[in-house]
């Protein structure tokens, strides 16, 4: 377990609010929680910047949430999948689950991580199997990891699995950012990454 991360509280930040609003009631009302096997919602894929946990601004995100696909904020109410920082002596970023960032709350959230071995664009659909639940990971930029999680709104699906995946497009160790692209199948237990509603 990681003692030093300090939680803090952080601004919600995201760069097309309209689209999460819009998301968040299709997923809530069709993709999830519904035990509704078919798929409703595109997949989902955006730009987005994660300031460290240790050493930024206490009001910068940290967290990244799947199911919303956006920046959160990294405090006690653990409402984010992972969360980011930066190794200043090496220049990469550090990919913690939100277990190892828990620093003994409860968490219902099961996140595991898995590194992606092959070309990002060319990776298709997310892998049901190899991920590591308890483990951090560090990415120079270039490299990129799957990602699993079990949003609350999932959880009565018959799959409650939300599959993604992301790459580091750069870190920047003055300002202590992280500049990711992302992609999600926001709809439960669906792991397609290419573009539209996913067929598995």
């Amino acid at each position: 377990m990681l003692t030093s991360i300090a939680i803090r509280s952080k601004r919600h930040r995201r760069r097309a609010a309209w689209f999460v609003a819009g998301a968040l009631v299709a997923l809530a009302g069709s993709a999830c929680g519904n035990g509704n096997p078919t798929p409703t919602v595109d997949i989902a894929t955006d730009t987005l910047v994660a300031f460290a946990i240790n050493n930024s601004p206490a009001f910068e995100p940290s967290g990244f949430d799947l199911f919303s696909e956006s920046m959160v904020r990294v405090d006690d109410n653990l409402a984010f999948d992972v969360a980011f920082d930066v190794d200043s002596a090496t220049g990469q970023a550090v990919v913690y689950p939100v277990a190892l960032v828990s620093n003994g709350f409860i968490t219902t959230r099961h996140v595991g991580l898995q590194r992606i071995l092959i070309a990002y664009d060319s990776v298709t659909y997310g892998l049901r199997t190899g991920y590591q639940f308890d483990s951090s990971y560090t990415l120079s930029p270039g490299q990129s990891l799957y990602v699993v999680t079990n949003p609350v709104a999932c959880q009565v699906d018959p799959n409650p699995s939300l599959y993604g995946k992301f790459v580091v497009d750069s870190v920047n160790t003055l300002d202590r950012t992280i500049h990711f692209r992302a992609t999600v199948d926001p709809n439960c237990g669906f792991r397609q990454f290419q573009p539209g509603i996913p067929t598995f």
